[in-house]
């Protein structure tokens, strides 16, 4: 217990062993009413509970209690504590490595890591396989004019709208910069088609409704058999784009 909070026996039952480690008075509740359960003979097992260290910091345990009767009678509480911060901490840098840490939507290279297992399903099951590139529009004029938090602000915007696009079997990533992609399973050419054009025209509505001066410009190649790599697919769709991009901006080109 010492070891885990930094604390003192002395200190803690000096200032209160629920003021001590639960600056919050709501939390203060939850753990004595968890207490009174625990009281009542009510095993609690491996809880989470966020705990504040003498030194400020705070630290994620994981508490599990049992009421014991000894052969006199006595009742005794048996308490396991784990403190798991630092797995915790681990375990988020690990899930933060697969993530763009700005637009939440998956980095360049787990990207291209799912995108390569999801055209090989496709290749390998005869299913079609959809690759969308997108380019926002003049971000570097929001930057210039607005600052870069708008400039961010409107990557924020696209990638949320794009995960909140997606099934579960589809992944979106951001390339770098202005560039996102993201690759749909087993969608038809012609649903696949409709998706992406509610999904521009949405990009552009957030745009306009937000008064930012840009858009997207989009490229989608859909394969319905004979299935490149995806290597392939990201470079045609790439060239769609930027023919988007030389016919006007915020366009889709769509190719089957």
């Amino acid at each position: 217990m010492i070891e885990i909070t930094g604390y003192t026996m002395e200190e803690i039952n000096a200032r209160g062993w629920y003021q001590t480690m639960y600056p919050d008075p709501e939390v203060q509740a939850r753990a004595r009413e968890r207490m009174e359960r625990m009281r009542q003979g009510d095993d609690l097992q491996f809880e989470r509970w966020e705990i504040m260290h003498a030194c400020g910091e705070k630290r994620l345990l994981g508490i599990s209690t049992s009421i014991l009767t000894a052969a006199d009678k006595s009742v005794h509480v048996l308490g396991l504590i784990h403190d798991y911060t630092e797995e915790q901490r681990l375990f988020q840098e690990a899930v933060n490595a697969h993530f763009d840490e700005l637009t939440g939507v998956k980095n360049r290279r787990i990207f291209r890591a799912n995108a390569e297992t999801l055209f090989k399903v496709a290749a390998r099951q005869t299913q079609p396989v959809a690759l969308a590139y997108l380019d926002v529009d003049d971000l570097k004029t929001i930057n210039d004019t607005l600052g870069h938090k708008a400039g961010d602000e409107v990557l924020i915007a696209v990638g949320k709208t794009l995960l909140d696009s997606l099934r579960s079997t589809d992944v979106a990533g951001r390339l770098g910069g202005d560039e996102f992609a993201l690759v749909l399973l087993d969608m038809s050419p012609s649903t696949a088609k409709e998706h992406f054009t509610r999904l521009h025209q949405r990009l552009l509505k957030i745009m306009r409704d937000r008064g930012w001066v840009t858009g997207v410009s989009m490229g989608v190649v859909c394969y319905s058999d004979s299935i490149p790599d995806v290597e392939e697919a990201v470079i045609r769709a790439d060239a769609l784009m930027y023919k988007a991009k030389k016919n006007g901006k915020s366009r889709l080109y769509f190719e089957e």
